[in-house]
Formats: structure tokens, sequence, C-alpha cells
């Protein structure tokens, strides 16, 4: 991945500089990486900002913003093996932990794709404490 995604498109750096990860187990380089400068940075920044601002996003109904992180949950698990080998020679960790990883991530987009549908048109007052109902534990001793 020799380049940055910035305002929806693959750019190389502007310093042209580059990086490379390494395999925590045996130090051996793995990929070489663009490494965004400072303007890189302010340019995702501004492009993030102008999304946000004017990009579609905004203008989505709850449906299609619950549809869509559906489908971010789904291509997740479609591609579990492959970001679960990635993350593993990234970071070092057993294939198992990083397939749990993906499995938590899949876990974050279901849930907020849930709150999409369920809380749609609702606001919420941050400002008034609430009552959380008393936590189970997962596992019991027995």
């Amino acid at each position: 991945m020799k380049h940055l995604y910035i305002a929806g498109k693959w750019t190389p750096a502007s310093d042209e500089g580059t990086s490379q990860t390494i395999n925590p187990f045996d130090a051996a380089p793995l990929e070489t990486v663009a490494e965004a400068s400072a303007s890189d940075v302010d340019a995702a920044v501004a492009a993030a900002r102008e999304a946000f601002d004017a990009g579609p996003w905004r203008r989505s109904t709850m449906a299609e913003r619950t549809a869509l992180l559906g489908k971010v949950a789904e291509l997740l698990q479609r591609d579990k093996e492959q970001l679960a080998h990635t993350e593993s020679l990234d970071t070092g960790k057993t294939l198992n932990e990083a397939r749990a990883d993906v499995d938590d991530t899949t876990a974050v987009f279901r849930y907020y794709a849930g709150l999409a549908g369920t809380h749609a048109g609702s606001a919420r007052n941050p400002g008034r404490a609430t009552k959380s109902p008393p936590c189970e534990p997962a596992i019991t001793a027995r």
C-alpha cells in the first residue's frame, strides 16, 4: 500500500515518504507503505471536513445508514480469514486472536447498524443521568 486514501482517491504521499511495516515475530519486512506528511494530514482533515459537511452521509436516511453499516459487517466477515492473517502478521497476535478481533469489529458495526435503525428520528439528552440495568456475569462459576 504505497498510497494514501485522501478525498476519495489513492494518492502517493506528498513528499513521497514511505515506511516499512515489520513482522514482530522475525523482524522481516512485510510491506512498504506511504507515510503521511503534515501536509497530507492537513489534506485528509480538510477532505474529511468537506465530506462531513457536504457528503452523502449527512443526507442519508436511517435505513440507508443501517444498510451501509450492515454491509461493512458483512464484508468484514466475508474477508475474515484474509484480515485475520494480515493482522496476525502485522501485530504478532495468534491467528485465533486476530479472528476474534475481526469478530469484535464486526460486532461494533452491527451494533451501530442496530442503533441507526432503532433510534431513527429520536434525540437523546446527554445531560440527564439514567440508571443502567445491572450487568449479569458472562460466565458463572459452578
